[in-house]
Order: C-alpha cells, then sequence, then structure tokens
C-alpha cells in the first residue's frame, strides 16, 4: 500500500501481428491526452508510463501501461483509457489480442461450392437432390 499516491497497471492485449513500436505509439499518445486533459490534469502525479512489450501468448502481445494519481482517482482516468484504447484500435486496424486465436494459413481443401456434410455422407445429400441431380452426367463419363 502506497501513501499519498494510488497507482495503476492496464494490460493492453493486442494481436500479434500489430507492429509493436506503433502500438506504444498509440498507447503513449491516448495516455498523454488523458494526462493532459482538463477533467483528469489535476489528479496525475507522474506522466503514464507505457513500458513496452511484457508478455507474448499466442497471438496476443501485452503491453502494460502504468498511471500514478492522487490516492484512489485512478478509476476514471483509467476507465477511460480503456475506452479510448478500444476505439484506437479500431480507428488503426488493429486487432485486440487474443492468446487463443489460431490463424489457418493452409489452403482450405473445401471450395465456396463444396459441403462438407454433404461429402462426410453422400446418402443424406442424394435423398434431398432432385432426381435430375442423382441421373449419370454425361460430361463426367458417368
Amino acid at each position: 500500500m502506497s501513501i499519498g499516491y494510488s497507482m495503476a497497471t492496464v494490460n493492453v492485449s493486442v494481436d500479434f501481428s500489430a507492429h509493436p513500436d506503433k502500438v506504444v505509439a498509440l498507447l503513449k499518445s491516448i495516455a498523454m491526452e488523458i494526462r493532459t486533459s482538463d477533467e483528469f490534469r489535476s489528479i496525475f502525479i507522474a506522466d503514464p508510463q507505457i513500458l513496452g512489450v511484457d508478455a507474448v501468448h499466442g497471438s496476443e502481445v501485452v503491453f502494460p501501461v502504468v498511471f500514478k494519481t492522487l490516492p484512489t482517482k485512478q478509476f476514471a482516468p483509467v476507465r477511460e483509457f480503456r475506452r479510448r484504447v478500444r476505439l484506437a484500435l479500431e480507428a488503426n486496424n488493429m486487432l485486440p489480442g487474443d492468446p487463443n486465436r489460431v490463424f489457418d494459413t493452409r489452403i482450405s481443401r473445401f471450395t465456396a461450392k463444396s459441403d462438407p456434410i454433404a461429402e462426410a455422407d453422400p446418402a443424406k445429400t442424394s435423398a434431398s437432390q432432385p432426381d435430375s441431380a442423382n441421373e449419370p452426367n454425361p460430361s463426367k463419363g458417368t
């Protein structure tokens, strides 16, 4: 416990695809806008600190941001910071981090015209297809 000030750390989670230097610059800009705003200027004791990349989990990269304010006054600027980060990520086409997000870069074996359920059980499709679909197709050699 500290006397005379409060500290809050916001762990901002951003997708691995975002360039870390751009993320740090964005977070610093947002934090300083809040720090210098009329609404919050008087409650900050120090400038917010953006600590850089703290962790990488899957496709999530974590950037801690530390706020130092007057005692028990950290909550409002932290909430505003989170709100602005959410909007800024969208405006800058950056995805939020998700440690469980997995990108499959392989080419899918299914095309837009194929139906994986029909391929797994041809009996299901023959009953739902019109009779003409079950007739031999000369172009396919059947």
